[in-house]
């Protein structure tokens, strides 16, 4: 009897259950192929273009990454590789010859983890503490104005630094017209540069700046290239004498010794010498000189050969004012711990000039560890007075100015001991007002415990000093550089409990009654441990990989990410053992901390509700870098509600985990993780995997040696294996220049290529590379939805798909699960040619008689095929198959 069965391919791929139980519609093999759509069908997977065509090294791609600052736009993109990582000159989707260059830092060898906490690119590697950039024109973390407001000098600090980052065009800093005024710019890191972006105020007086940066103790000037700078509108010079040297008269130039002036437009014989940059030297208001023998030209002919003439103006424009990176330290003004950058001018501005926005240039570094600026309260204070200990702990930590400590009429003898948690840079004073130091006694010594002595801290800047002769005189911190001072803990026989200790001594008599209310410090930031990641979590950066606690994960202080010190930062509770906590995620609201053999969920908004949740105590992480978040929902997780899921890979297979338990979805490839199997991926290889996310395919990819595994998160379901021309070691899902969503993958020989691009691979030749493609059917048998029952005849076959212009398919058979198929060809290969038409129906006919059941196996090469379903021809006999 002849019957005829349509099968529609929207059944799931597995290729690990038997072939023979398989319902209608699935798959047991194939290659390269993914669904049409979630209802079904099967089509090529597509190709990737070459990034760049000359490779960076010889080497695999570790990672990759891309950073955009939020408030700047300005992009970037990023390979690990080699303990290197380079800046790629074409940002995605844009293509070249090179990549890009290096820029510079040192990376480990294995992956980065990294984030992009409130505004700058953080990543550990580690091998040191985090890495750190702010993309090409970051916004500088402090600006101080200080007015020359006395008349004696700089004197008083105005802090604009609010008004010249919050990105507005109607704030800015308002700058004086005062020669004596000084400027003041702080960088997270050591910076390079100074962007100035100016309103509609600009500077059009003959200034120069000079820049200094704090190094080795002190303000220390660099070289420097000002692109602020702007020709004054030339004039037309008045007059110029046969001199030695030659001078130049100009009514009311307003230029000072040393300023240059630029001599153009010249063609009277000899007084060409004249034109280009000239260093002047003052002589009056109205005339100056400039280094060049005239004494032997002809006269000047100003009526017929004028010449104008011009000067530079600093802050005339927006611009740049940069140098070489050198030694800078870091350092305290007005509050901001960073690396400040000196600004003076030689004369006085236009009135009013105004920085809208002030940024700063630095190159990827390690971060340096910073305070935040919340002052902390010392933890015990003591007063001796050259015979005994008084303890005050209790007077200058409460917050009140009728409670105090009283060291007036102390002299030389006499000290202030201050203990503090942790390491400190700077110890601040509240003077009680009408009690202050009256008479001229200066603090002149700060020491620190190293563990068996008294140490002098070196020198200091006294903000309780007056400027002439006396300290104590009113509220201000004492301030010290504390890198490179080994400072130990230890308790005296009046106080059991370990601290660092230090004191503070006077060269002279105080005022009989110096009442000091209140004492805290600034802590100096210790070097950080090695970090293996860095993330994002409730304004705060959370980092792993410590040493010292394995198990903890460390967190900056609210809003400054570069700010692991204080009692705003510290370490969260303890998850499980000392394992090491091997990767983190953002999930919803909270954290995902995967441990070797544990999965933990941490919540929480502050440090005092940071609590952990374990979700595992048997399924942790192999891979770290296999761990993704996807939030399109899954609909296999909660009947009733589609949730965001976490996937990952562990040793036996890939998990998926809703905030609930963790549920292995790997099953159809479970030969991939079962080492009884052949397919099994090798012990050695087993923790070292990658994977990335397709969002515009709903595709979660795990990286083999030698292919990928993917799978539909959106419809729970594996696809055939995927094999590339090129191995890919690394992937990443990015926003293009052009705001939409594409993949980029790293290759293992020193290529990065953009992934779905175009319906061949690229070799790194540039070369095309056919994609073959392969769908291999369940085992089919008479009675459609059973397994093998009847002997048969199979006939014919066809098949509905994509009509192309070109291309045919290629159909085995395998009959009773043969190890090898037989290809049909009669009267050809089915082709997928249908001029004006969207679908195709080709088909077979064959005679394969006296077969209990048959496989059909469709393949491509280089074919953009899509297959929706397939109808067979069988004459089944009506005879049991009896073995």
């Amino acid at each position: 009897m002849i019957q005829m069965f349509k099968e529609l391919f929207k059944g799931k791929y597995d290729g690990n259950s038997p072939a023979t139980l398989l319902p209608v519609g699935s798959l047991t093999d194939g290659k390269n192929v993914r669904k049409v759509g979630e209802l079904g069908g099967w089509k090529t997977r597509k190709g990737n273009t070459l990034h760049h065509t000359t490779q960076i090294s010889a080497r695999a791609i570790d990672a990759l990454i891309q950073y955009t600052h939020p408030r700047n736009g300005d992009y970037h993109f990023f390979a690990q590789m080699n303990s290197l990582i380079y800046k790629a000159t074409n940002n995605p989707i844009a293509t070249g010859t090179t990549f890009g260059t290096s820029v510079g830092v040192v990376s480990g060898t294995t992956p980065v983890f990294w984030d992009v906490i409130r505004e700058h690119l953080f990543l550990g590697d580690g091998e040191g503490g985090p890495l750190v950039w702010g993309g090409d024109s970051p916004f500088c973390s402090g600006f101080l104005a200080k007015f020359d407001i006395g008349g004696s000098g700089a004197d008083t600090y105005v802090d604009f630094t609010r008004k010249t980052t919050d990105n507005r065009t109607d704030t800015y800093a308002t700058l004086h017209d005062d020669a004596d005024d000084e400027l003041y710019v702080c960088s997270p890191e050591p910076a390079k540069g100074i962007n100035f972006d100016l309103g509609s105020v600009v500077n059009a007086k003959s200034v120069t700046a000079t820049v200094k940066a704090w190094r080795a103790g002190a303000w220390a000037e660099l070289t420097v290239a000002d692109d602020t700078k702007a020709n004054a509108t030339p004039v037309a010079i008045e007059d110029l004498s046969v001199a030695n040297p030659c001078v130049v008269t100009w009514t009311g130039h307003g230029m000072v010794n040393g300023q240059t002036a630029v001599i153009a437009g010249i063609t009277q014989a000899d007084w060409t010498a004249l034109n280009g940059d000239n260093v002047i030297t003052y002589i009056d208001a109205n005339s100056f000189s400039v280094a060049v023998d005239t004494s032997g030209f002809a006269a000047y002919v100003p009526g017929t050969d004028p010449g104008t003439i011009t000067f530079a103006v600093t802050l005339a424009q927006d611009g740049n004012m940069t140098w070489t990176e050198g030694a800078d330290e870091m350092k305290v003004l007005e509050g901001y711990m960073g690396y400040w950058y000196q600004i003076t001018l030689d004369a006085a501005l236009t009135s009013a000039v105004r920085v809208r926005k002030c940024q700063v240039q630095f190159d990827m570094t390690r971060m340096t560890n910073k305070w935040n600026g919340v002052y902390e309260w010392i933890g015990a204070c003591r007063l001796y007075d050259g015979t005994e200990y008084q303890d005050y702990t209790g007077k200058v930590t409460n917050e009140s100015t009728s409670v105090y400590m009283d060291i007036g009429a102390e002299g030389i003898s006499s000290f202030v001991y201050v203990k503090a948690a942790e390491p400190i840079t700077g110890i601040g004073f509240g003077i009680t007002a009408g009690y202050e130091n009256a008479l001229n006694a200066q603090i002149d010594l700060i020491e620190y415990w190293d563990g068996d002595s008294w140490n002098n801290a070196g020198t200091f800047d006294d903000g309780t000093y007056d400027g002439t002769d006396s300290s104590f005189v009113h509220s201000g911190t004492v301030v010290w550089d504390a890198s490179g001072k080994i400072v130990e803990r230890r308790t005296f026989d009046w106080d059991s409990i370990p601290g660092y200790w230090y004191r503070v001594s006077w060269d002279a008599t105080l005022t009989d009654e110096v009442r000091i209310w209140g004492i805290n410090y600034i802590p100096f930031p210790e070097e950080l441990a090695p970090t293996d990641g860095c993330i994002d979590f409730k304004g705060r950066n959370l980092t792993w990989g410590d040493s010292e606690y394995p198990n903890r994960l460390r967190f900056s202080a609210k809003d400054r990410p570069d700010c692991f010190c204080g009692t705003d930062s510290g370490y969260t509770e303890q998850m499980g053992n000392m394992d090491p906590i091997l990767t983190v995620r953002k999930f919803h609201n909270e954290l995902l901390v995967w441990k070797k053999n544990e999965v933990y969920l941490l919540e929480g908004y502050s440090p005092e509700t940071f609590g952990s949740l374990r979700v595992s105590t048997t399924v942790g992480i192999a891979s770290p870098q296999t761990a993704h978040v996807v939030e399109t929902g899954s609909p296999t997780m909660h009947r009733n509600e589609p949730l965001s899921i976490a996937i990952w890979q562990e040793v036996d297979g890939i998990y998926a985990l809703d905030g609930r338990k963790p549920r292995k979805v790997s099953m159809p490839i479970d030969d991939y993780f079962n080492p009884e199997k052949a397919n099994a991926i090798d012990a050695t290889e087993i923790r070292n995997r990658q994977a990335f996310l397709d969002k515009n395919n709903n595709e979660y990819h795990l990286l083999l040696g030698g292919g990928e595994l993917v799978y539909n998160y959106l419809t729970d379901e594996w696809y055939p294996s995927w094999e590339r021309y090129e191995d890919i070691t690394c992937g990443l899902l990015l926003r293009g220049t052009n705001d939409r969503w594409y993949n980029y993958a790293g290759l293992g020989d020193g290529y990065v290529v953009r992934l779905e691009d175009g319906l061949v691979d690229k070799d790194t030749s540039n070369t095309s590379q056919n994609i073959a493609a392969s769908i291999k059917t369940r085992v089919i048998s008479t009675i459609q939805d059973k397994s093998p029952t009847n002997k048969m005849t199979f006939r014919k076959n066809w098949i509905e798909a994509k009509a192309l212009a070109s291309g045919s398919l290629v159909t085995k058979i395998y009959p009773d699960l043969a190890s090898s198929g037989t290809t049909l060809a009669t009267p050809q290969a089915m082709s997928l040619v249908r001029s004006g038409y969207s679908l195709a129906q080709p088909g077979l006919e064959t005679s394969q008689e006296g077969i209990n059941c048959f496989q059909l196996e469709y393949l491509s090469d280089g074919l953009d095929f899509e297959i929706h379903s397939m109808l067979y021809q069988l004459d089944a006999r009506g005879e049991l198959s009896v073995v």
